[in-house]
């Protein structure tokens, strides 16, 4: 399935939200550094959000 700009160089469909979620379900975190400034978003922590961008729900 074709993936959905998260962030600048982030690009997820349903098939990876469904990963994230299991292994967040497993406790392994993940993390995604935006540069230059290296801000640290936590996935499992947006997992909601990460869905509604892929689903279409909000841009």
């Amino acid at each position: 399935p074709e993936r959905k700009q998260i962030y600048k160089a982030l690009f997820l469909n349903k098939q990876d939200i469904e990963i994230i979620k299991q292994l967040d379900k497993l406790g392994v975190v993940l993390e995604y550094y935006v540069l230059p400034n290296d801000e640290k978003i936590l996935l499992n922590n947006k997992i909601q959000q990460l869905e509604n961008i892929v689903e279409g729900k909000i841009k």
